[in-house]
């Protein structure tokens, strides 16, 4: 079934609606009075680079409005450090090895519900905007969606379709939050039945390399730049071939894409209260990973797990529920969100999630607990796993069987491997480190690599190409 969206040219666009196809359990039907859930997923977004969490440079005003209404969560770490196994732990409240969307020749595994099988399972109206290919409904992504939109940001990148782009052309270098929100708010304006509640999931890609920010955000972060530096190819040029002077141009580009998406977000944000989807409305805005510069002496993202790359943004707000203004300094997990999200709108938890509900720690009902998060990353190239702590973050290297640890009491930045200096990892976190290390082992053993990939159509596997997530024919992420 085809439904048409949008105006002018946007008559050119097919919106495939997909239904849900995944076994979820019993709830109880959503009602007019159940809040609608308005997920915000910001590509590449590190936490020292937003204003509510201590950035000096102007990046995110709108983001630090939500804050200001909000909870901020100070200590939110990824699940991985690149989108697809990220972005489907937070869809599913399992880890990578778990749900097996770790690689563009693999997808999310039959009979797993997803956070919008659940909803719309309870009566919630669900639609996704993605602008990120690796978020692909080949993927998993549309499942129980009743629209999942994972094609329009790259075709109206392709051919201008909206005029939004100026002189920028193609899905390489075009900034595509305009059209996120041309398809989120037409959607809102147009489909939304306010008779029931709705769960609106939109993806801003801006931040992710290469890093090509329209005017005047190109220029906003570093105003007498004289040089030749334009934060593309980034790819495929070695980390160490960078000056100094390009390397400060390079963060700068990158600060311009947050702004310029942060915008997108006010204008998001504030159009969808005109249209009073607002008013009951819990707002997620999270990040999938976060990037590096030069940190440990790579660039970009997916081939590590240090903090860079796994601490980043969240913020939930919900008017007359959550505090505003209050900062949840416990550290939680890209796993936690479902079963919050889920909380809210009154849905009972699946027994088999790896998150934990944080909705009474947000409303200040409960004293926090500390718990652990886990992360993994690589898996088909470099197979990393991570336990971290607020004390103490450890890393084995699966593949090469390394490890490494950090205090992160005295060594926030992760300068000085602890296990390099002979130094014994600390007991509880080594001990959740094996135990997850079992987990990974009995998922990937249960759930053996798939013989054939999924069937990518030529402009995903042109997409995924121009953004590095393939090289030859055979790889994964790209730093």
């Amino acid at each position: 079934m085809r439904q048409r969206t949008g105006a002018g040219r946007r008559g050119l666009v097919l919106l495939v609606l997909v239904g849900a196809c995944c076994e979820a359990p019993a709830a109880s039907p959503a009602t007019a009075t159940s809040p609608n859930i308005l997920f915000i997923m910001v590509d590449t977004v590190r936490a020292d680079h937003v204003g509510c969490y201590g950035y000096a440079k102007p990046t995110t005003p709108a983001i630090d409005r939500l804050a200001s209404g909000g909870v901020r969560l100070d200590q939110m770490i990824a699940s991985s450090s690149w989108t697809m196994p990220s972005l489907m732990s937070m869809f599913t409240s399992l880890h990578p090895s778990q749900h097996g969307a770790t690689s563009y020749r693999a997808r999310l595994r039959p009979g797993i519900a997803t956070l919008a099988a659940l909803l719309s399972h309870a009566g919630y109206q669900t639609a996704g905007f993605s602008s990120n290919p690796t978020a692909h409904s080949k993927f998993g992504f549309g499942r129980g969606f009743d629209l999942y939109d994972d094609f329009t940001v790259m075709l109206a990148a392709d051919l201008n379709l909206f005029d939004d782009f100026g002189e920028q052309r193609g899905y390489r270098e075009a900034a595509s939050s305009p059209v996120v929100n041309r398809l989120a708010l037409d959607w809102l304006r147009r489909y939304w039945d306010r008779s029931r509640p709705f769960f609106l999931f939109a993806l801003y890609f801006d931040p992710h390399a290469d890093y090509t920010p329209p005017p005047p955000y190109d220029t906003m972060f570093c105003p007498g730049y004289t040089g030749s530096e334009n934060g593309q190819n980034m790819y495929v040029r070695p980390p160490a071939s960078f000056t100094p002077e390009a390397r400060e141009r390079i963060r700068a580009l990158y600060d311009g894409e947050i702004r310029c998406t942060d915008d997108h977000i006010g204008v998001l944000l504030r159009e969808s209260a005109a249209l009073g989807a607002l008013d009951n409305t819990v707002t997620i805005l999270v990040s999938d990973h976060g990037e590096e510069f030069w940190d440990h002496g790579g660039i970009l993202h997916g081939q590590t797990l240090y903090d860079e790359v796994v601490r980043v943004p969240c913020i939930f707000h919900w008017p007359g529920h959550l505090a505003a203004g209050k900062v949840l300094a416990e550290q939680a997990s890209h796993v936690d969100i479902l079963p919050t999200l889920l909380a809210a709108a009154s849905i009972a938890v699946p027994p088999y999630c790896a998150g934990r509900d944080l909705l009474p720690m947000l409303r200040g009902d409960v004293a926090a607990s500390v718990r652990e998060a886990r992360m993994e990353t690589g898996l088909d190239v470099r197979h990393l796993i991570g336990v971290r702590t607020p004390q103490a973050k450890l890393l084995h290297d699966l593949t090469a069987d390394r490890r490494e640890w950090y205090d992160l009491r005295s060594d926030p930045a992760e300068a000085g491997d602890l296990v390099s200096a002979g130094r014994p990892a600390p007991g509880a976190e080594a001990a959740s480190l094996d135990q997850f290390r079992a987990l990974v082992a009995k998922a990937r053993e249960d759930h053996p690599a798939p013989e054939t990939q999924p069937d990518l159509p030529p402009a995903l596997l042109k997409a995924l190409q121009a953004h590095g997530y393939l090289h030859g024919a055979t790889s994964g992420p790209r730093r």
